[in-house]
């Protein structure tokens, strides 16, 4: 495939947005970073194109919440050789958690729900949960537990644990298939462990609808969204959104090759689509979203949500624990808070706010490995235990750069 050389970026002094905080746009250099080090991850970029290793993406980096790197690459589209833009509209898949847990610790702030009690208290229905010996469980799950997979209920790995892949585009409410969730036998008590579960997102996202008496997205446009800006994120693209989308691609670990998934056809706003995965986004909305972590609840110079109410999400639940409110942990720093926190989704996105180094950063491509063997392997069968583009871009070659940025310290408001 021959390399795509994209035209270069026109750097604005700032990414103007209709509300929220403006990104401000800075220079690699002037955060202490070298001209070397920036030439080598553009190369690494785009000779992952060129060798086949990925479609096409973008990636935003951010150092004292100034943007200093923000680049598209390769294809959204192999065949026809559209460009991967930096302004691309992308499936962000799991990343959806990250966003929808922190609009639900909001809404408890605002004593429009609990975190603490149990799903019933909104959806008495869930009263018919039973476990997978068909026995009732001593209590019900908490919202707080929906939100850290600790609720009980079967992992996305487990058969049947992906229920959006039935329910989505088939004519049913996100109301509807959560009733058809309770059904399902949990497979745990709850508290009991942690089994990585979208079906507890769907129940908050039902939770949320009752509350707000509002639809999902609705909510999630006026409590978070619009103030912060993030005028390119929902649930439901509009025709011109999708046609800026780029295509997604499945990489047969058989041998390496590319292949298109077709696009679904757009869903009705009143249909289902998966709570922690269904979310459309952009790189910039991704970064204002995070600022809002970085920043503490502030939004430009108004506070928007209590600084203890966001570091509630990186609490660990117990020592060990690796996961809080819609975020994986980092290890424990100083101020018993996560020196970062992360998450990824399958769509091969991924994103981060390093709390030592002050950095932000989000990768974006739109594709992701073959769970197993299609057909036959050649030289080119990627095994199983291989990491995928996106973990080894992140491991071998922006950690690696931005490890000389100067660690520094984070105030903390959590009471002792």
């Amino acid at each position: 495939m021959k390399l795509l050389v994209l035209p270069p970026i026109v750097l604005l002094l700032l990414i103007s947005i209709a509300s929220g905080e403006d990104l401000v746009i800075s220079n690699w250099t002037e955060h202490g970073l070298s001209p070397e080090s920036r030439a080598s991850l553009e190369s690494h970029l785009f000779e992952s194109v060129d060798e086949g290793n990925v479609p096409g993406g973008s990636i935003l980096i951010l150092h004292a919440g100034e943007v200093i790197f923000r680049k598209g690459f390769g294809y959204a589209h192999l065949r026809h050789e559209r460009p991967f833009s930096a302004d691309a509209p992308f499936r962000i898949a799991s990343l959806s958690k990250s966003i929808i847990a922190t609009l639900t610790v909001i809404l408890d702030e605002r004593g429009d729900l609990d975190l603490d009690s149990p799903i019933d208290r909104y959806l008495p229905s869930a009263s018919r949960l039973r476990l997978g010996s068909g026995a009732q469980p001593e209590r019900l799950p908490t919202i707080a537990e929906c939100l850290k997979h600790t609720a009980g209920f079967i992992s996305d790995y487990d058969d049947g644990g992906r229920p959006w892949l039935v329910y989505t585009g088939r004519g049913k409410s996100l109301a509807e298939v959560v009733e058809l969730e309770i059904e399902m036998p949990m497979a745990r008590r709850p508290g009991e462990s942690f089994a990585y579960s979208g079906i507890g997102y769907d129940i908050v996202g039902r939770v949320i609808e009752k509350v707000c008496d509002q639809p999902l997205d609705e909510v999630l446009q006026q409590e978070l969204c619009q103030p912060l800006g993030m005028l390119d994120t929902t649930y439901f693209p509009d025709e011109r959104t999708r046609q800026q989308m780029p295509s997604f691609y499945w990489q047969w670990r058989s041998d390496g090759h590319f292949r298109r998934q077709l696009d679904r056809e757009q869903i009705p706003r009143d249909e289902y689509k998966s709570v922690g995965g269904g979310i459309v986004s952009t790189l910039d909305d991704l970064a204002r979203f995070l600022l809002l972590h970085r920043n503490r609840g502030l939004v430009g110079n108004e506070s928007f949500v209590d600084p203890i109410t966001l570091e509630r999400m990186y609490w660990r639940q117990k020592p060990g624990a690796f996961y809080g409110l819609g975020f994986t942990l980092g290890p424990q720093a100083d101020d018993a808070l996560p020196n970062w926190i992360f998450h990824s989704g399958s769509s091969g996105t991924m994103m981060w706010w390093d709390r030592q180094r002050d950095v932000i950063a989000i990768i974006a491509t739109q594709h992701r490995r073959s769970a197993g063997e299609q057909k036959p392997g050649t030289p080119a069968q990627i095994s199983l235990d291989t990491p995928s583009w996106q973990a080894m871009t992140k491991s071998q070659w922006i950690d690696p750069i931005l490890e000389d940025i100067e660690i520094v310290e984070r105030p903390n408001t959590r009471s002792r």
